[in-house]
C-alpha cells in the first residue's frame, strides 16, 4: 500500500532546495511525495529522497534534480523551463516525465543503478517521456528498458536490453543505443512498428553498439 507522504509547495515563489547531503530531505519508503515550485527543485544540488512514488512540477525557470535511494515510480514530472535529472537506486517505473521549454538544454536524464526501467503505457498513446523542441532524452538503466513511448530531438538509451518483452515506440531524429546482453534469439533490442516508424531515423543516424540487434 502506498501512503500519501507529504506535499511540498513553493508556488507562491522561489525554489525547493537541498538541505545538505548527510541526510534524506524526505524519508517515506511507502509514501507518495508531491512537490510544486515556481523555480527549480534541487537545482544545483539534488534533493535526497526515499519515497514509493513521486510527482513534481516547476512552473517557471529552473531544473528538477533528485536522487532516490531505492525503487521509485515517477507518476507525473513536468518542468516548464529547465532540465529534469532523476537517479534511483532501484527499479524506476515511468508514467510521465516531460520538459516543455524547448531549448537544447531542456534535457531529461533518467538513471537507475539497480533494477529495470519499465515505461507504463498511457491512454490515447500519450508519451511517457517527452522533451519538447530541441530537448534530448537520456535513459540509462542497470537492467532492461521496456515499453511505452518517448519523443525528443536526440535520444540516448543504455541498458542490458531494450524492448524484448514490450517494444517501445520512439519519435526522434538522432538515436544512440548501447546494450550489453542478448536473448536466446540473439536479440538485444526491439522497437515497435507503427505508422510513426517512418520518423524513425535513417540507418546512418542510428548507432547500435554491439551486441545490439534491432528487428
Amino acid at each position: 500500500m502506498i501512503l500519501i507522504c507529504c506535499v511540498i509547495n513553493s508556488k507562491s515563489g522561489g525554489s525547493i532546495i537541498d538541505g545538505g547531503d548527510t541526510h534524506l530531505e524526505v524519508d517515506a519508503r511507502n509514501g507518495n511525495l508531491t512537490m510544486d515550485a515556481v523555480g527549480g527543485i534541487g537545482e544545483g544540488n539534488p534533493l535526497e529522497i526515499r519515497v514509493a512514488s513521486l510527482d513534481a512540477s516547476s512552473s517557471s525557470t529552473g531544473d528538477i534534480s533528485l536522487n532516490e535511494t531505492d525503487a521509485v515510480t515517477l507518476t507525473d514530472i513536468v518542468n516548464k523551463d529547465g532540465a529534469i535529472n532523476i537517479t534511483s537506486g532501484g527499479t524506476m517505473t515511468v508514467f510521465r516525465v516531460k520538459t516543455e521549454g524547448g531549448k537544447d538544454s531542456d534535457d531529461i536524464f533518467l538513471t537507475n543503478t539497480e533494477g529495470n526501467m519499465p515505461l507504463v503505457p498511457l491512454p490515447n498513446n500519450e508519451y511517457n517521456v517527452i522533451a519538447v523542441g530541441e530537448g534530448d532524452i537520456f535513459l540509462t538503466s542497470a537492467g532492461t528498458i521496456n515499453g511505452g513511448r518517448f519523443s525528443a530531438d536526440v535520444s540516448n538509451l543504455s541498458g542490458t536490453t531494450l524492448g524484448l518483452d514490450n517494444p517501445p515506440v520512439a519519435d526522434i531524429s538522432d538515436f544512440t543505443v548501447t546494450l550489453s546482453q542478448k536473448n536466446e534469439l540473439n536479440l538485444a533490442g526491439q522497437m515497435r512498428e507503427t505508422g510513426r516508424l517512418s520518423s524513425f531515423p535513417p540507418e546512418a543516424a542510428v548507432d547500435l553498439n554491439e551486441p545490439a540487434v534491432f528487428l
